[in-house]
């Protein structure tokens, strides 16, 4: 199912493009650079969530969860040598 889902996902970004109204500069949603800044404002966003309003998690809790966001981000084919292993990173 989440593989299916990825396929599915990838397929919508294919035909994904927005125009920057000032400089005219095309941008695709499938770009390695766009895939991953959205991958990572994700995982940033949610742990920040959780600082904020709870539960709150361990640093180990927190690590666990980007290391497992690491298998959503290969799904929609994020290049994983770029994806954080840790909050930290």
């Amino acid at each position: 199912t989440a593989e299916h889902a990825g396929a599915t996902l990838r397929k919508i970004h294919q035909h994904a493009t927005a125009v920057d109204p000032e400089a005219g500069e095309t941008f695709r949603a499938e770009t390695d650079a766009l895939l991953l800044w959205v991958h990572n404002a994700l995982v940033w966003t949610s742990l920040r969530a959780w600082d904020a309003y709870g539960p709150a998690l361990t640093p180990a809790e927190q690590d666990q969860y980007v290391v497992e966001q690491r298998i959503a981000a290969g799904l929609i084919a994020v290049p994983l040598d770029r994806v954080p292993s840790t909050r930290a990173d």
